[in-house]
């Protein structure tokens, strides 16, 4: 059986509710990025689901109007489709079926003189569209990210498709963000389960079954509200970042700016931050038992990235057990599928016992960017292929000790992987790794050790001699600033990024957090 048979019969299965394994699912997600015929089929499917959910999101699609590629080259690939696909297909014709029944088969006319038919097709399947993502809209909500094993309704996950009241979103391992008009982004990390219960602005409403969420509310329109219900009470806010971890019973709430409502039934207590309370059901609010708020930091950093203007859509495959940055943020474990701003990132793809790859890669407006590193090459290899080594000043030696520090804290052995760190910059200080290796050593002292004060040494040491990651290290410089209370010089240094960096990603959320 070839690939795409293989990857029919996993949708046959997953389509008809058979149990996938991981490993299964995991292919049923990752190869239809690296296969046109596939991944048409997929958003056609996915589109098909959706419409089924909500029959407005059917449209009337003419070929007159350009944008008949899509659709027809679909219709063209049926021949060489697997017969289990074939006969698949019948279930196309009872989810249209359904979705016309629940919609009143609306009609929608033809221009006078004009003679051209027209075919119903939901409009997620609308020629250049499946790949160049449509902004969200009110009553509706996106998915900014997808990285590792991501689930909606129990079919693996892509960025960009939207969810939609009743909509299950799971997370088993790596990452997801969801985006929420008007101004609303979640992010979720692995472990965790929501489902949507309503979309409509004036109550938007998760239910949080389990794990791990932030969320990050920009100012939000008067009439507006935003919450999750938990198996504690409801937690409502506006214009505000907060966190919410639960094991299905206890509930661990971290306001980090603004206020949050908590309503437990009896009465609405309102939480203001910095403050972080645990609740049970039928129990006064507590202290939480553990935990700190860097826990949260990663998420909300990444709350922070995504955009509802974003158009562009980039794909990552890579060998199990990868991780993937742009820039300084970690979006979590391959595949990975993420919207976008135009422009230009510097990515990681990171692998213990492998060597890193670094990639500046260039993604357009409204187009689909695509890489696969399913090779990646072992840390012993890498010595013997002078085309592989990332810093060859150094000597292999400088090399090894930053591939040894990147494989402890891509294992999340964090106080021994700043020990290596330290030890390159003490035996190696002259090296380009040792260079490289403050940035990465910023980054940890910050987000995961704590220590904002050493973070800013390790960044300011960086940006004193400059280099390719000055940008990196100027917006990690900013964080630890405002991690220090330096609210001032933090304001200074961000109008100096502004200005150095118009257009980048980081200049987006930093103009989401300027005073209005």
């Amino acid at each position: 059986m070839n690939d795409c048979a293989t990857w029919a019969a996993l949708s046959d299965k997953a389509a008809i509710g058979e149990a996938l394994t991981s490993e299964e699912r995991l292919y049923l997600r990752s190869h239809p990025s690296g296969c046109r015929d596939c991944a048409t089929e997929a958003r056609l499917w996915e589109s098909l689901g959706q419409a089924l959910e909500d029959p407005s999101r059917l449209t009337c699609w003419s070929p007159d109007e350009g944008a008949g590629p899509a659709p027809r080259a679909w219709l063209s690939g049926w021949q060489r489709r697997p017969a289990s696909w074939r006969r698949s297909a019948v279930a196309v014709a009872a989810v249209l079926g359904a979705a016309a029944a629940a919609s009143a088969a609306i009609w929608i006319p033809l221009e006078p003189g004009s003679s051209s038919r027209q075919a119903l097709v939901p409009s997620e399947a609308r020629g250049p569209a499946a790949t160049a993502p449509t902004r969200a809209r009110n009553g509706s909500a996106r998915l900014a990210l997808a990285a590792g094993e991501v689930f909606v309704n129990g079919r693996p996950a892509v960025a960009g498709q939207f969810l939609t009241r009743g909509s299950a979103l799971s997370v088993e391992q790596g990452r997801a963000c969801v985006l929420v008009p008007p101004g609303v982004a979640a992010c979720l990390e692995g472990g965790t389960a929501l489902s949507i219960e309503t979309l409509e602005v004036d109550r938007r409403r998760f239910r949080l079954h389990q794990g791990h969420v932030v969320a990050h509310l920009d100012r939000q329109p008067a009439g507006s509200s935003f919450g999750f219900e938990t198996s504690a009470g409801s937690v409502v806010a506006k214009g505000t970042i907060f966190s919410l971890k639960t094991d299905g019973s206890a509930v661990t709430l971290r306001v980090h700016e603004g206020v949050v409502l908590s309503d437990q039934g009896t009465r609405e207590t309102p939480f203001e931050a910095p403050r972080a309370a645990r609740f049970v059901a039928g129990a006064e609010p507590s202290e939480p038992l553990e935990g700190t708020e860097l826990a949260d930091t990663t998420l909300v950093d990444l709350t922070k990235y995504f955009t509802e203007q974003a158009q562009s859509l980039l794909v990552v495959q890579a060998a199990v057990g990868s991780t993937v940055a742009l820039g300084n943020l970690q979006l979590g474990a391959a595949p990975v599928t993420a919207l976008l701003m135009p422009g230009s990132y510097r990515m990681e793809v990171a692998r213990a016992g492998h060597a890193s790859i670094v990639e500046q890669v260039q993604v357009e407006p409204g187009a689909e960017t695509a890489r696969n590193y399913e090779a990646t090459p072992a840390v012993s290899d890498v010595a013997n292929r002078p085309d592989l080594k990332p810093h060859a000043q150094g000597g292999s030696t400088a090399a090894k000790l930053l591939e040894q520090a990147r494989e402890l804290r891509a294992g999340g052995r964090y106080k021994e992987a700043h020990a290596m760190y330290q030890r390159l910059l003490r035996e190696h200080a002259r090296s380009a790794e040792a260079r490289v290796a403050l940035v990465s050593l910023g980054e940890l002292q910050l987000s995961r050790l704590g220590d904002a004060s050493a973070a800013l040494r390790s960044f300011d040491a960086y940006l004193r001699g400059g280099g390719s990651l000055s940008q990196e290290a100027s917006y990690g410089r900013i964080r630890a600033l405002r991690g220090l209370g330096r609210s001032s010089d933090a304001r200074a240094a961000s109008d100096a990024f502004l200005k150095a960096y118009p257009k980048s990603v980081q200049a987006a959320a930093l103009r989401k957090e300027l005073p209005r």
